[in-house]
């Protein structure tokens, strides 16, 4: 992921993060089948999900409020999660991208 996501609202650039989701999510299971189907690779994968380009960026809420619907502004100008796939059912996916996606929320205070 990368700054260019953002898109302006109001005085901000806000990364929508449903579509951080969805790009992880979709990314994920790309490279999982090309590692079984076309490299032969078996399981486990070392997965690293990343985002660069974060500093003065804002995140959308996870459930936004009639008074907020971003972020403050994230500080850090990267980060990254890295994790050991071993099950690569489609729920294993799933949890390995909102772990990352917490990660992010993390940066700007906001916790589970």
């Amino acid at each position: 992921m990368t700054g260019e996501l953002a898109v302006p609202y109001h005085d901000n650039l806000v990364v929508p993060m449903v579509n951080v989701s969805n790009v992880h999510r979709e990314t994920l299971a790309s490279y999982i089948a090309t590692a079984q189907d076309a490299l032969g690779v078996p399981p486990p994968y070392d997965v690293e999900m990343g985002a660069v380009g974060l500093r003065e960026i804002c995140l959308s809420l996870p459930v936004p409020n009639p008074y907020n619907q971003v972020s403050e502004p994230v500080y850090d100008d990267e980060f990254k999660r890295r994790s050991i796939l071993n099950d690569i059912s489609e729920a294993s996916q799933q949890s390995l991208v909102e772990q990352f996606i917490a990660g992010l929320y993390d940066l700007v205070g906001i916790g589970p």
